[in-house]
């Protein structure tokens, strides 16, 4: 009998092996199909250093930056979006200087509202307009649209984000350009805002799936010149194509 257990055992511990050796592969190439080669990494570039070749990218900053240093921005960014202003009263602090100094270094620079549900989308725009000055090869000008814990419906929100839209547009004569989180976006924007207002696409794990002409990529990037992170953004074609974006 006891020789009869340690035979039992050992062919258990034998079995036990083979199904291992067997189980792991198909975890394994599960994972491949899921994700993509294993050990390939979706991380987002932190540094100049990470991001792929070809790429035009920029960055986004507020008054949350606090100085930057121009000099010291020796890799100078495609483009940069300023926050000018937020609801109906909020004007960003460091607009005004951000704008000045980021013209005087070349950069293609652009100014961003950052909605409000408190407020309709025509006075926000108002606000916007009375404290957003934008001028020849400037891009053109956005609507931050975010998550908020009391969100009204899908229909009252795109109704008052078309209002802003349209009046922007209206004053500018050039399309704004729409950013928000792709979920939000199919949650409460999509078919229901014009196909002619590009989309600004956040989303810090994978590429969006929506047609996006920018791309949030992450909001922990390093960049001399910046004190701590700042958001880093992909835009969808070239040098060029960006330029012929600009207000003429």
């Amino acid at each position: 009998m006891a020789f009869s257990r340690k035979k039992s055992l050992v062919l258990t511990l034998l079995l036990s092996l083979i199904a291992a050796l067997i189980l792991v592969p198909l975890k394994v190439l599960r994972r491949h199909v899921k994700d993509g080669p294993v050990g390939a990494s979706s991380a987002a570039p932190t540094t100049v250093e990470g991001i792929p070749p070809g790429i035009v990218w920029g960055i986004d900053v507020s008054h949350h930056q606090r100085t930057i240093n121009w000099s010291r921005l020796v890799t100078k960014p495609g483009f940069i979006f300023l926050k000018s202003t937020e609801g109906v009263s909020h004007v960003d602090t460091r607009f005004k200087s951000y704008y000045k100094k980021s013209r005087q270094h070349g950069i293609p620079t652009g100014a961003y509202h950052f909605f409000s549900f408190r407020a309709s989308g025509k006075e926000q725009a108002r606000h916007f307009i009375r404290n957003t000055t934008l001028a020849s090869g400037d891009l053109p000008p956005v609507l931050d649209v975010e998550w908020a814990r009391r969100l009204p419906s899908p229909q009252k929100i795109a109704k008052e984000v078309n209002a802003w839209l349209m009046a922007v547009e209206n004053h500018y004569r050039v399309p704004p350009i729409l950013y928000t989180d792709e979920q939000f976006y199919n949650a409460y924007l999509k078919g229901r805002i014009n196909k002619k207002y590009k989309l600004w696409l956040c989303d810090y794990k994978n590429e969006p799936r929506s047609r996006w002409v920018f791309w949030q990529r992450t909001d922990r990037f390093i960049l001399e010149g910046i004190k701590g992170t700042v958001d880093l953004n992909y835009f969808q074609g070239s040098a060029q194509q960006l330029a012929d974006l600009t207000l003429q």
